[in-house]
This record gives C-alpha cells, sequence and structure tokens, in this order.
C-alpha cells in the first residue's frame, strides 16, 4: 500500500510538470519574468522617445534663442543710430543759430548771437542728461577734478579749487569728462 501511495504522488508530481521537465509553477514564474522583461522594453521605448523629443525640443530652444540674439542685436543697432540721429538733430538747431548769427553780424549781435547759442547748447545737454560739474570755489575731488596747477595762497582754503580750466561733465552721474582746475593749498 506504500508503494500504491507513493505512485500516486509520482503521479500528482509528474502531472505539474510540463514537457520541458519544469513544474507549472515554474512556468508561472517564466510568463511573470516575460511579462517583466516586456513592461520594461516597453518602459525602455517611452524613455527613448522621452529623450528624442527632449532633443527635440533643445534643438528648438536653441534655435530660437539664436534667433533671439539676432534679433536683439539688430535692435540695439537700430536704436543706437536712432539715437545719435536725434541727438545729431539737435546740434542741427544750434548750426542754424550759428549760420543767423554770422547773417546778421555786427558788434552787438555777435555777443547776444553767441549767448543764445550758448544757451541753447546747455539746453541740448541737459536734455541728455549731461550736467556741468560745480567746481569753483569748491574743495578739490579727484573724483570729478583734474588738477593741473597747484598754488599755496592763504587766501583760500585747504585743496580748494580756484581756478576752472576746462568744465567737467557727467552723464547721468557719470564723469564723462573731469572738470581741469587749479587748487590751492
Amino acid at each position: 500500500m506504500d508503494e500504491k501511495k507513493n505512485n500516486d504522488e509520482e503521479i500528482k508530481i509528474h502531472d505539474n510538470e510540463c514537457e520541458c521537465g519544469c513544474n507549472h509553477e515554474h512556468e508561472e514564474e517564466i510568463s511573470d519574468s516575460d511579462i517583466e522583461i516586456a513592461m520594461l522594453q516597453n518602459e525602455m521605448q517611452a524613455k527613448e522617445q522621452e529623450i528624442k523629443d527632449n532633443i527635440d525640443s533643445l534643438q528648438r530652444i536653441m534655435a530660437e534663442f539664436d534667433n533671439y540674439k539676432k534679433r536683439t542685436l539688430k535692435e540695439k543697432e537700430t536704436i543706437y543710430s536712432d539715437i545719435k540721429s536725434e541727438i545729431m538733430t539737435d546740434f542741427l538747431d544750434v548750426i542754424d543759430n550759428f549760420d543767423k548769427a554770422l547773417e546778421n553780424s555786427d558788434a552787438k549781435n555777435i555777443k547776444e548771437g553767441i549767448e543764445l547759442i550758448n544757451k541753447k547748447l546747455i539746453d541740448i545737454l541737459g536734455k541728455y542728461d549731461v550736467k556741468e560739474i560745480d567746481a569753483l570755489n569748491k574743495k578739490f575731488d579727484p573724483q570729478l577734478h583734474e588738477s593741473v596747477q597747484h598754488v599755496d595762497d592763504s587766501n583760500y582754503g585747504e585743496k580748494e579749487v580756484i581756478e576752472v580750466f576746462r568744465k567737467g561733465y557727467t552723464l547721468n552721474d557719470k564723469v564723462i569728462r573731469y572738470a581741469m582746475v587749479k587748487v590751492a593749498n
């Protein structure tokens, strides 16, 4: 009877085996592995597509940026040209005033004409935020002044600017030309 039980168990074991000698539970594991491999392959294909899409997007962005750089360079050149034209147009008014002064010149009119032209030039400079550096009777400041002469004179304070040889100017608070001055003490 023990033999019969062993035979029955062999049959049960044999029933669970497949043609290749593996039991069915093992076959299910292979199927699960095949499914997992298929899922990983699908995931890999999705990632490869994502990489291709990202590369394509990057190339488009690079092309757009290159176009942006070219466009802004052209705009910058246009703006620069427009600003120069506007400034030069303002100075053409001064030339017109010189022409009028020369046409109607006598000793009295020349002085008046020069004063009007000088005022017009100062107005134009002010329009573009160019301001004269106030130097005379001020304390010498190397950030604003260029000392070209020095004198000792007890009538003046220490490092006082006593004469301006050439006016200095700022543009938006940046010195574009230092005032050339004589400094005392």
